[in-house]
């Protein structure tokens, strides 16, 4: 199955929370976002549908403790809003106990 399924799910999602949702690693179709606080940043992204079903990705990046977090869901299609909120609120929380700079960038 193609992103196709989820991409309007996405566009929506992405527009909520101001993100720039990316479509493309190289010549491989994708779908990912970066959101950022400080010195910490985080990348959701998502598995091209299987079936009725699409697993999301929330990964830290370049943390500075050198700690590395990540949390993975498999949810419904008709699910994929609620599971990305969920990824975006448990990596803001993840910056919330540690980044040591306030404001967001993206």
């Amino acid at each position: 199955m193609s992103y196709a399924a989820i991409d309007s799910a996405l566009d929506r999602w992405a527009e909520k929370h101001d993100l720039q949702l990316l479509k493309q690693n190289g010549n491989d179709e994708a779908r990912f976002a970066y959101f950022s606080r400080g010195d910490f940043c985080c990348q959701i992204s998502l598995d091209p549908p299987v079936g009725d079903t699409v697993a999301v990705h929330l990964w830290s990046i370049e943390v500075l403790e050198h700690e590395d977090f990540s949390h993975h869901w498999t949810v419904p299609t008709f699910e994929v809003s609620a599971a990305l909120d969920a990824a975006f609120e448990q990596g803001c929380r993840w910056m919330t106990s540690h980044s040591t700079a306030s404001g967001w960038r993206g």
